[in-house]
């Protein structure tokens, strides 16, 4: 069942920390408090409270002083608004508590979201969505960063790390502002890079038409290519995939098109393969490193980035240089929701991934859009995009690193790897000190050079062995928790056979106290016999009358022995 969401909304108080933001930084907004009602685009806030992954359920939203143009906005977009009587009115406080008690708690089957967009937090807010949280609800906080915000946030998410979520506004304020983008100051709209084109951390992104927007997951491309047990087949001289290199230009000429002019924005997202960012920005790549490798969060956020600037260019293509194997199902949920939304805004998609790390969801999207969705496997010029890993110098002795890298299968290899690891970027470090050192030397140019050389060559090596280590520890560490859950599975499977065996015929529960009959040996629990009285009563299985029953110890024992066993494994997590 999709996750439901129940979005609030307390206008006045967004209200003022929108104009108290903007009149604290005038050097980026331009606004006279006094003209000012409301300075959000209605549309694109429910978009950004809604999300993707999720049904929404009721819109209601509070207000004391709103326009009623403003008004009427919030309303065609579903929304149920409620004017307070006085500012100060708890009116948005009684609202939430009273669905917390109309809807319930949340649970796996039905699950429930509670989205809040607001000012400043106060006691009495934090008390209810701490109600929500300790119902099993999860909390999505839309608020703009300041000291009291903060230190309710940390609170509530040191409280319940999983359920809750803050996601302040700041960063999103110049894209939810009102069209015209009148309250946005000259200086901060310059454009960057020179040309007109604004990168997709801007708030305003001019289409020509024809032009091209590519994101590329740069660690999802590399670590397919790794792993995969057939791409290397097809490369003369590769005698594994661990021997391959990605040929970084002959991609970017591939996926951004023969006319760069007519590529607006050009992002990659990497976290593991940081070896590769300097050579992806010498190829006019933008850089994102995140967090944690398969998220696939930062091109969801690039793509309602592109939903909410609503470009209106009559040809525009989003490229996606990443498979969909990866994603969880949230993620393939979130996917398909911008996707369709792009679509029906007249966008065409290319997908460009290799075989190997395609899912479902681009396939699917492309049997119910064909005219506008195109698969291009990355196999089908393998020879152009993959080349055979070269040579290397041997390594130093203190490098105890083997090119043949198995993934770590316990604690003690782990530990050896992360070890490795911080020794390789130690090296690294040494390196590049020497590197400076000879920058400022006086030794004759051509020696000088040589020695840059060998440098950046060694640099390189010593990169591409990291890669492969923190790949080798990501791959042990899935395999790990692949082998647990699957453990807790046939146990789980076990104990349900046990317990079929340990049930009595006439209660359906477990064994309580145990007894056997005389006549034919056949266990049941003491209380189902206790309604067949006199010497004459009938047994339930072959019918004999006047049988007698004898406590049966060892089935006991078995039935406290499977309980225990049955609450260790329920405490356990997968």
């Amino acid at each position: 069942m999709p996750l439901r969401r129940f979005l609030f909304l307390d206008c006045d108080a967004l209200r003022d920390a929108v104009l108290s933001h903007m009149q604290e930084r005038p050097s980026e907004f331009v606004i006279d408090r006094s003209s000012v009602v409301f300075p959000l685009d209605p549309l694109k806030l429910t978009v950004l409270l809604s999300g993707t992954d999720s049904v929404v359920k009721p819109h209601h939203g509070v207000y004391f002083d709103l326009s009623a143009e403003d008004a009427a906005a919030f309303s065609s977009l579903g929304w149920n608004l409620s004017k307070k009587s006085a500012l100060e009115h708890k009116t948005l406080q009684k609202l939430v508590n009273t669905n917390l008690t109309t809807s319930g708690y949340s649970s796996s089957a039905d699950r429930k979201t509670l989205v809040l967009a607001t000012g400043d937090l106060t006691p009495a807010i934090v008390n209810c969505l701490e109600a929500y949280l300790l119902a099993k609800w999860f909390v999505r906080l839309y608020c703009f960063r300041t000291a009291v915000n903060v230190d309710f946030c940390d609170r509530l998410r040191t409280s319940n790390p999983v359920g809750f979520q803050s996601i302040y506004l700041n960063r999103f304020l110049k894209d939810l502002l009102n069209g015209d983008h009148s309250y946005v100051a000259i200086s901060s709209m310059t454009d960057p890079m020179g040309d007109g084109a604004r990168s997709m951390n801007g708030s305003v992104m001019p289409l020509q038409a024809g032009c091209r927007f590519v994101f590329m997951d740069m660690d999802n491309i590399l670590q397919t290519l790794s792993r995969s047990e057939s791409i290397y087949l097809q490369v003369p001289g590769a005698t594994s995939s661990r021997n391959l290199r990605i040929n970084l230009s002959a991609l970017t000429n591939r996926t951004c098109g023969p006319d760069q002019s007519m590529v607006q924005c050009q992002i990659a997202i990497y976290c593991i393969a940081a070896a590769l960012a300097g050579p992806l920005a010498s190829l006019r790549w933008e850089t994102i490193k995140q967090l944690e490798p398969d998220t696939g969060t930062p091109i969801l956020e690039l793509l309602a980035k592109l939903i909410s600037s609503t470009p209106t260019a009559a040809e525009k293509t989003l490229v996606l240089v990443m498979g969909d194997g990866i994603l969880d199902d949230r993620g393939k949920a979130s996917f398909t929701g911008l996707l369709s939304v792009l679509i029906a805004q007249q966008w065409r998609v290319e997908i460009h991934a290799w075989v190997d790390s395609l899912g479902g969801v681009f396939a699917e999207l492309q049997a119910a859009h064909p005219a506008f969705v195109a698969i291009k496997p990355l196999d089908e010029t393998v020879a152009e995009l993959v080349y055979v890993k070269p040579t290397e110098v041997e390594p130093s002795v203190g490098s105890a690193v083997s090119s043949n890298l198995v993934a770590p299968s316990t604690p003690l290899e782990r530990s050896l790897l992360l070890q490795q690891m911080k020794d390789m970027q130690q090296q690294m470090k040494d390196m590049q000190t020497a590197f400076v050192g000879l920058q400022a030397s006086v030794l004759a140019p051509s020696q000088l050079q040589q020695e840059k050389d060998e440098l950046e060559q060694l640099l390189h090596q010593q990169e591409e062995e990291l890669f492969d280590l923190h790949a080798a520890i990501v791959v042990g560490e899935a395999e790990r928790k692949r082998q647990a859950t699957e453990a807790h599975l046939k146990h789980r499977l076990m104990l349900q056979k046990r317990e079929s065996m340990l049930t009595c015929p006439i209660t359906q529960c477990l064994f309580e106290t145990p007894v056997v009959t005389s006549c034919c040996g056949k266990t049941f629990s003491e209380s189902a016999l206790d309604g067949l009285q006199g010497s004459y009563r009938t047994c339930p299985l072959c019918r004999q009358e006047g049988f007698t029953t004898f406590l049966s110890r060892d089935i006991v024992q078995l039935v406290e022995h499977f309980k225990a066993e049955r609450d260790a494994l329920e405490s356990t997590p997968c």
